[in-house]
């Protein structure tokens, strides 16, 4: 991924260029593998409704959901596909203001020099949103472990200078960052780790693990 410019207006707008160009290969690479053109869009609620029918619904109040989990709109447009890459150029507006709405949440959450944000990059805006909850639990272990409180700006740099720039450096070195970024790398193979492991630590060991575990083809980004 570029480097964070400093120009938030050019970065924003460069992210998005990327994030068409992912789709536009994404979309060439079915045609090549004989996939149906739609396989990967978004599906609009009501032609799923005309399609199935409805037997009812009830009101579940507000849930927060994964956005891999997310299938189908109300918008009938079919301005996105199923990872949330544009479609088009007509919703570059609000594809770039979503995006650094995240953002911006995520940098306020965790307070980083510029340098330090350079290096964290993800594809997918509410990626920011989780990276930063990670941030926030990865604090609560360390502040528990030393006890004492350390405010956000203490977590931040500690888990950047601790936590995520050694991982980094272990997940290229066993091969486990793939096509996509280091951030997207580091919550995807956390996540893996976590639920094969249960545990919260990184060392050789786990590593290991993990390559023996991840067979290649569900490696990240690949």
């Amino acid at each position: 991924m570029p480097a964070d410019t400093g120009f938030p207006r050019a970065d924003v707008e460069d992210a998005f260029l990327r994030a068409r160009r992912r789709q536009v290969l994404a979309r060439l690479a079915q045609r090549l593998l004989r996939e149906p053109d739609d396989i990967n869009l978004i599906l609009p609620f009501d032609e799923v409704i005309a399609a199935l029918g409805m037997k009812g619904e009830r009101p579940l109040g507000l849930q927060t959901i994964r956005l891999d989990s997310v299938v189908g709109t109300m918008d009938s447009r079919r301005d996105f596909d199923r990872h949330f890459r544009p479609t088009s150029g007509r919703v570059r507006e609000r594809w770039e203001r979503l995006m650094k709405s995240y953002e911006r949440i995520f940098r306020s959450r965790v307070p980083l020099p510029a340098q330090a944000y350079a290096k964290i990059n993800v594809t997918d805006p509410w990626s920011y949103a989780e990276l930063g909850e990670t941030v926030e639990a990865w604090g609560f272990r360390l502040m528990q472990h030393e006890h004492r409180f350390l405010d956000r700006a203490e977590v931040a740099r500690r888990w950047f200078a601790d936590e995520f720039t050694p991982v980094v450096r272990m997940l290229h070195a066993a091969d486990l960052v793939g096509a996509c970024t280091e951030a997207e790398a580091y919550m995807g193979i956390a996540r893996e780790r976590y639920r094969l492991m249960r545990t919260h630590e990184w060392n050789d060991a786990v590593i290991e693990e993990l390559r023996r575990n991840l067979r290649p083809s569900h490696r990240l980004g690949r």
